[in-house]
């Protein structure tokens, strides 16, 4: 007797998957302050303020601050030392701290000092949170 060939079951690949479709993405929206127009960005500008003093003389400094947002002027001063500085932390002494509404004029007096040589100072102020300076001068105390 022959024997038949078992026959066999045909066989089928195995489905082919596609890679998951990731779920759609959608990215937070970036929230960004305007910028600030440049008639409302802060300034700062000396008015007066002595050159040359004697020892233990009153200094009168008065300058003006305009600009800003809202116009918070949370810290102005002068502020000097006998080293010259950058910012307002660079200097070893300062007038009195004022704060106030923009545009602002604003005046302080200061005691020269005892010893004689030469002050580097800044006005200095914080408008809407941000500082600015005038350009460093310096007075002779003499």
């Amino acid at each position: 007797p022959t024997t038949a060939a078992p026959t066999m079951a045909p066989t089928t690949a195995p489905p082919t998957l596609a890679p998951p479709t990731p779920a759609p993405t959608t990215a937070a929206p970036v929230v960004t302050a305007p910028p600030i127009p440049i008639e409302k960005q802060p300034k700062i500008k000396l008015v007066t303020y002595p050159t040359d003093v004697l020892k233990e003389d009153t200094m009168i400094f008065k300058w003006e601050v305009t600009g800003g947002v809202q116009g918070n002027i949370t810290h102005t001063a002068i502020h000097y030392g006998t080293k010259s500085g950058k910012v307002f932390t660079d200097y070893t002494m300062a007038s009195k701290i004022l704060t106030g509404k923009s545009p602002g004029t604003f005046t302080v007096t200061v005691k020269a000092p005892e010893a004689g040589g030469v002050l580097y100072f800044r006005a200095h102020a914080i408008v809407d949170g941000q500082h600015v300076y005038t350009e460093e001068k310096t007075i002779v105390v003499g």
